[in-house]
């Protein structure tokens, strides 16, 4: 399975250069976590059955667990992989140089995947001390209220305080609220 990307921003700048709606990326965990914790019972199964998962699967209930509870999952990595990404993240700019090469641009957005960290618990985000944020992602639901939507953050900082952690979880949680809403034809 794969997901599209419906809309790429960049800080105010306006979409990234090199990634484009409609690009597609590989929806392996734990990528899609905030769908699938929403989505029936058989969605998750085959989702945790992932190679991908191989030795994470009881963090990886969990998070689907917690993102249930809270609305919302927030992703770290170590500060050591921080300055990979900070790499990675300027290979999309150069491709936009050379937009025919679509088969390195497809293996960069899989390394970002890859690289995304693992999923903080809720006593390490309530902890008062600054911690390093890939992305933070909140599900968003069509209609029927089922989840069919990604809604994504990514600060990719190394030292995001307390404060700054319930900013951004709340900002998210309310705009995938908007949005969900603008699904069913309602206001928030």
């Amino acid at each position: 399975m794969r997901r599209a990307l419906l809309s790429v921003r960049v800080g105010g700048a306006g979409e990234a250069a090199g990634i484009s709606a409609g690009t597609r990326l590989p929806f392996v965990p734990p990528a899609g976590a905030a769908i699938v914790a929403f989505s029936d019972v058989a969605v998750q199964q085959g989702w945790l059955s992932d190679p991908a998962v191989e030795g994470r699967r009881a963090e990886l209930e969990q998070v689907l667990h917690n993102i249930r509870m809270f609305g919302v999952s927030v992703w770290g990595m170590d500060l050591a992989s921080m300055p990979t990404l900070d790499v990675l993240a300027d290979v999309p700019y150069r491709l936009s140089e050379n937009p025919s090469d679509s088969r390195l641009r497809q293996r960069v957005l899989g390394l970002f995947v890859a690289l995304g960290g693992s999923a903080y618990d809720h006593d390490t985000l309530s902890a008062d001390v600054d911690l390093p944020i890939s992305y933070l992602t909140a599900p968003v639901f069509d209609e029927n209220r089922r989840p069919r939507w990604e809604l994504q953050i990514g600060p990719l900082r190394p030292h995001v305080s307390k404060t700054q952690r319930e900013v951004y979880i709340e900002q998210l949680k309310a705009s995938a609220r908007r949005l969900s809403a603008q699904r069913r034809g309602s206001d928030v």
